[in-house]
């Protein structure tokens, strides 16, 4: 399963639901499941390692120019 470092966006308090510790301030090494997911997407965690972000990131969606503009 895919890992990324973990860190709480701002004061955030997240707890993990494996062991029900709050995610330490610094971050830590987690699971990319579908809980840390949801929190990744809420705004209530984020990456802290550049490349896992980018992996976990959607693609942006591409936007279609009109032809003769």
């Amino acid at each position: 399963m895919e890992t990324a470092r973990l860190k709480p966006a701002g004061e955030a308090k997240v707890r993990d639901p494996a062991n029900k510790v709050h995610l330490a301030t610094d971050g830590e090494e987690k699971p990319l499941t579908n809980y840390w997911r949801r929190r990744i997407a809420a705004g209530e965690v984020v990456i802290a390692n550049e490349q896992a972000a980018k992996a976990a990131a959607p693609a942006p969606a591409k936007v279609a120019q009109k032809s003769g503009e």
